[in-house]
């Protein structure tokens, strides 16, 4: 499900946010509408900071609310010393309370100013529902995965599956 467009009136119920994943790639199954997560991202290696990232996905279940419920989701650094490295502020429509509704959005490719502890945060309400580590660091050339092949992977991946839509 997408994030549905602005709407007057919003859920005053906070949603309970189940899942909340960073990923590279989701691809829909067009027969079974079932999501694949390709790429888990908890990790990020680099040789030399600041780092841009690949293009990245947000993966989440929520369940709980009704209505068009406002969820910003952001990457910030642990402390919260400076502004956040992304922030998308949303709104999910969820038209039923007890249904678990999965919502799937791309990120822009995002710049990490230095290597250390960063989360991935679901806030609605000005609630904070969920967060998830994401740690920045230094690592060898050996262990980071060089741009180019990484473009000639997703081509090869995107051969693969036939049948699905990629968000």
């Amino acid at each position: 499900m997408l994030p549905a467009p602005m709407a007057e009136s919003q859920s005053p119920v906070a949603p309970i946010v189940l899942t909340l994943l960073l990923c590279e790639k989701v691809i829909v199954d067009a027969r079974t509408q079932q999501y694949s997560l390709i790429g888990l991202v908890s990790n990020v290696n680099a040789s030399r900071f600041p780092v841009r990232s690949p293009n990245l996905c947000v993966y989440t279940e929520i369940t709980g609310g009704h209505g068009v419920t406002p969820l910003t989701v952001r990457i910030v650094d642990v402390d919260e010393k400076r502004d956040p490295v992304v922030k998308l502020d949303l709104e999910v429509n969820l038209e039923d309370p007890l249904a678990v509704t999965q919502v799937v959005f791309g990120m822009p490719r995002l710049v990490f100013p230095e290597l250390g502890d960063y989360r991935l945060q679901a806030i609605s309400g000005g609630t904070r529902l969920l967060e998830k580590r994401l740690i920045l660091r230094e690592a060898n050339a050996s262990e980071i995965l060089d741009e180019d092949e990484d473009d000639e992977n997703d081509e090869e991946d995107e051969e693969e599956q036939e049948g699905g839509e990629e968000i």
